[in-house]
């Protein structure tokens, strides 16, 4: 049987996928077959036929080893091997450039795997050979243990690699050499030559140190100069937003009390007053180490969110998409809503402060205020366009609105022109209702413009004038008050009447009601001298001339008995309508209950009116 026949029917006897270890055993125990066969036929024959048939047996077991090699590498070999295999990323065919863009390509797990896990032969390995130099030549093993980890063996194309170069040099760089880069090394008569200058070029020495940084990094990324960036990044936006954190709750402090945030110097280091901002935010540095760097010394000057700009740009953000969106977002859940709107005029600039009035998710009245617009001109069409711009800025359908709620004037209640009648276009089933706290202070202001109403005003006015608009007068009436409140146990100071909202004025009538003793002796002690031993000297002494003929005028007019009679009345009058006041004004009030009030004073009056000889009677008393 010839050597090819005995490695077939070794090939079916054995497993079809068997190492190369089975292989080489196969090839030593077809030789030794061989030799076998050979001895007993050169015995028996003794001619040169059979030593040629042996040669020739020998040779083809060796290249069916190198085949089956061969085939172990490229074929059988599985998918993490062939990851594992530079060769199967480098192909010699093309050009530098491509090869260049497929190590590009390549992800860092890749690089990483060929770097720690590149296939190596076993020590047993039979190289493939080449005939070069006039003798067979093949790579050597302890080639490995020479130069060290950089330099690997591609199976697939039975040439050597530098691992460090064709993955960490960039076109540029892996142009100056192309032996162990961009091509497998296979020259092995030139070894010493090729592989041992190699690992001392400038390019290969920086290769490997990237290759080593690569390592690094890979196997403890925080290492990494990207991670350490991204660490620093972060810790400086954490500081930012914790500089912002405190800028912004100084703003809304500000806000919520209701005080300026600007000073006459927007400085830190001034002499003058910096604003409550600046002041605020230097309070609370003193507790907050992060906080007292940045208004010492800033990173960026450029960046220190303290300018009176940032200041408008914190209050627009926190008021435009934080409160207002929360506030739509509630409006647009409720569906059904009510615009309430009335202009002002401030700093003779002509302004409309806009609220919407809905049910929220807990079945609660709200009334927020959405908008502040400011008009060209106050008439109908101009306020009606103010309104539908703001609900159409902020997404919300016009149709839903169910209630307009404004004062009397023409351009709001007019049937033709007005605001009302304007946005019933668009939304017919808006109602209109004329403000019930409006209503209820023209119905005061028609009843106080009688004669008698109206001088006892003015008196009032005169006297609050009087006594506020001289220090020394003012003096005198505090320590009236001082002294004498101690046995009535009333120190409530005169307060002016207000001009707009007559139904407030019992507040100043209520001053004025438990002042009024110490008035009338204050006024005493300025027009006739009396009671001079009870105070000191500094406001009994100099009222002279027109002070005293002053003060005489304004005594005479408050001891009048029609004066008295007409405040007494017009104060009891007035005490009724105090609780429904405040009540009309609640954002919490629904149309039943305001009407289930409206009539409950009106039973009150109709009382009065009824026993109106009992009423004065008591207040004569």
């Amino acid at each position: 049987m010839g050597g090819t026949d005995k490695l077939k029917n070794l090939q079916q006897d054995g497993d079809s996928s068997g190492t190369l270890e089975n292989w080489l055993a196969m090839g030593q125990h077809l030789e030794g077959e061989l030799s076998t066969a050979s001895s007993s036929e050169t015995a028996l024959a003794g001619n040169s036929a059979v030593e040629d048939q042996r040669d020739a047996a020998a040779t083809e077991v060796a290249e069916d080893v190198r085949v089956r090699q061969a085939a172990e590498c490229e074929v059988a070999q599985p998918s993490s091997v062939l990851d594992s295999d530079l060769g199967f990323f480098i192909d010699a065919t093309k050009s530098i450039e491509e090869i260049a863009q497929v190590v590009c390509q390549m992800s860092d797990d890749q690089k990483y795997n060929l770097l720690k896990n590149h296939v190596r032969p076993s020590k047993n390995f039979i190289f493939p050979t080449t005939f070069i130099g006039g003798c067979n030549r093949a790579f050597r093993y302890d080639w490995f243990e020479e130069h060290g980890w950089w330099l690997v063996y591609s199976m697939k194309l039975d040439g050597a690699f530098c691992i460090c170069c064709p993955l960490f040099l960039n076109a540029t760089e892996r142009k100056q050499s192309t032996s162990l880069i961009n091509a497998p090394f296979s020259k092995w008569h030139k070894k010493t030559k090729i592989i041992g200058s190699h690992q001392s070029k400038a390019n290969h020495l920086v290769a490997f140190e990237r290759a080593k940084l690569f390592l690094q990094s890979h196997e403890n990324p925080n290492t990494r100069i990207s991670v350490r960036m991204d660490s620093a990044k972060e810790a400086n936006i954490k500081e930012n937003r914790h500089i912002l954190k405190c800028v912004a709750e100084a703003v809304l402090y500000c806000g919520r009390q209701c005080i300026a945030l600007r000073g006459s110097a927007e400085q830190q280091h001034c002499s003058g007053n910096p604003g409550n901002f600046l002041a605020l935010l230097k309070l609370l540095s003193n507790h907050n180490e992060k906080l007292k760097q940045h208004l010492e010394k800033p990173k960026l000057k450029n960046a220190t969110y303290l300018s009176p700009q940032s200041q408008n740009e914190m209050i627009d953000v926190i008021g435009k998409h934080m409160i207002q969106a929360k506030i739509v977002e509630e409006v647009r859940h409720a569906q059904m809503y009510t615009v309430l709107a009335d202009e002002v005029t401030s700093h003779n600039v002509e302004l409309m402060p806009m609220c919407v009035r809905f049910v929220d998710k807990d079945l609660n009245i709200r009334e927020e205020l959405l908008e502040i617009c400011t008009l060209p001109r106050i008439t109908g069409h101009h306020i009606a366009s103010a309104i539908k711009d703001v609900l159409s800025h902020l997404s919300i359908e016009i149709a839903d609105c169910r209630g307009q709620g404004y004062d009397g004037a023409s351009n709001m209640s007019s049937e033709n022109v007005g605001v009302q009648a304007l946005i019933k276009k668009d939304a017919p089933k808006a109602v209109y209702m004329h403000c019930n706290g409006h209503c209820l202070n023209l119905v005061i202001a028609r009843s106080c413009a009688l004669p008698v109403v109206r001088n006892m005003i003015d008196k009032i006015k005169y006297s609050v004038t009087f006594f506020t608009s001289s220090p020394k007068r003012e003096l005198l009436l505090k320590e009236v008050v001082d002294k004498e409140a101690y046995s009535t146990g009333k120190r409530k100071p005169l307060i002016d009447l207000s001009r707009t909202r007559w139904a407030a004025r019992h507040d100043a009538y209520s001053h004025f009601y438990s002042a009024f003793v110490f008035i009338i002796k204050a006024l005493e002690v300025m027009a006739h001298g009396l009671h001079t031993e009870e105070y000191s000297e500094d406001v009994t002494s100099g009222w002279e001339g027109k002070y005293k003929a002053e003060a005489y005028g304004l005594l005479s007019g408050l001891q009048n008995f029609g004066f008295i009679l007409t405040f007494l009345t017009v104060y009891q009058v007035l005490s009724h309508l105090t609780g429904i006041t405040v009540k009309l004004q609640s954002t919490s009030l629904d149309i039943i209950e305001a009407f289930s009030m409206v009539d409950e004073v009106k039973s009150v009056y109709k009382e009065l009116r009824e026993n109106i000889i009992d009423d004065f009677n008591q207040i004569y008393e």
